[in-house]
């Protein structure tokens, strides 16, 4: 299973103060609480089969949040997402299913584009990323590996994945 719902708000998540109840409510609901109901329902469907993977799709905000707190209800709810996975992996174990987690830097996506507004903006995170901005395919093809038996070792893994992100400086625009 792939649990990879997400949303942002990026005209009104922002700096903890300025959020309103109702945006961090969606953001939470979709983001963490989604990805808890699925595998809710799935992990003892998946035992029955015999075992097999849980992904789920936290962020590279989960270990290194914009600044100004641009975006501070996606950051915990992907936060969140990192950390349950690690807790599901230790019971789900015994179950026979492997429990991991990407972390995917900014993904050339329809929802960073409204997040980006302008190319301005895009290039100023293309190069906040050691090799430019991420693919879909190569998110998917990180998946692929996740739910297949290369991975058999992996379980309770938060994997960064985000072509140098939480790892290279940040661009003037970002910083």
């Amino acid at each position: 299973m792939h649990n990879n719902a997400g949303v942002a708000w990026p005209l009104r998540d922002g700096f903890t103060p300025e959020v309103e109840p109702e945006v961090w409510d969606r953001v939470i609901a979709t983001n963490l609480s989604g990805t808890f109901y699925c595998a809710h329902f799935a992990i003892p469907k998946i035992a029955e089969s015999g075992g097999g993977s849980i992904i789920n799709t936290a962020s590279s905000m989960a270990h290194l949040p914009l600044p100004l707190g641009m975006l501070d209800a996606y950051a915990a709810s992907k936060g969140g997402v990192a950390l349950l996975t690690r807790s599901m992996a230790v019971g789900c174990g015994r179950l026979g299913i492997r429990v991991n987690a990407i972390s995917p830097g900014y993904v050339d996506t329809p929802m960073n584009a409204m997040i980006w507004a302008n190319e301005d903006l895009r290039e100023a995170f293309a190069r906040g990323h050691a090799t430019g901005l991420q693919t879909p395919r190569e998110i998917a093809e990180l998946v692929v590996f996740l739910a297949s038996d290369a991975s058999r070792s992996l379980t309770g893994a938060v994997l960064t994945c985000d072509r140098g992100w939480t790892a290279f400086k940040r661009p003037d625009a970002l910083s």
